[in-house]
C-alpha cells in the first residue's frame, strides 16, 4: 500500500462513519419525537405552530428536534406579520 491508497482509505472511512453516526442521530431524533406537524407548541419566549421539523445534535445533550413554524399570539392566532420562530425540543415547556 502506498501512501495515497492509505489517505484514501482513511478518509472514506471517516466520511461512512460521519455518514452513520448522523443517521443514528436522526433515527434518534425521530424515535423520541413527541410532536407532528399542526401541532402548537411554547418555549419561554414565543408560542408556534410547528411547520417543519429538521434534526440536529448539540454538543451538550442528546440528538433533539428543532421545530419551525408560524408564531402566534397569546390566543394561537398567527401573528399579522407572517414571522416565522423556531424551537428546539429540549426547550419546550410543557403545558402550552
Amino acid at each position: 500500500m502506498i501512501k495515497e491508497e492509505y489517505e484514501k482509505l482513511v478518509l472514506d472511512a471517516k466520511k461512512n462513519y460521519s455518514k452513520t453516526i448522523e443517521e443514528v442521530n436522526i433515527r434518534f431524533s425521530k424515535e423520541n419525537n413527541p410532536y407532528k406537524i399542526g401541532d402548537i407548541i411554547a418555549d419561554s419566549y414565543k408560542k408556534i405552530k410547528i411547520k417543519e421539523i429538521e434534526f440536529g445534535h448539540m454538543v451538550a445533550c442528546a440528538p433533539t428536534c428543532l421545530y419551525i413554524g408560524l408564531l402566534l399570539k397569546k390566543d394561537e392566532t398567527p401573528r399579522k406579520d407572517g414571522k416565522r420562530g423556531n424551537i428546539w425540543q429540549y426547550n419546550i415547556k410543557d403545558g402550552v
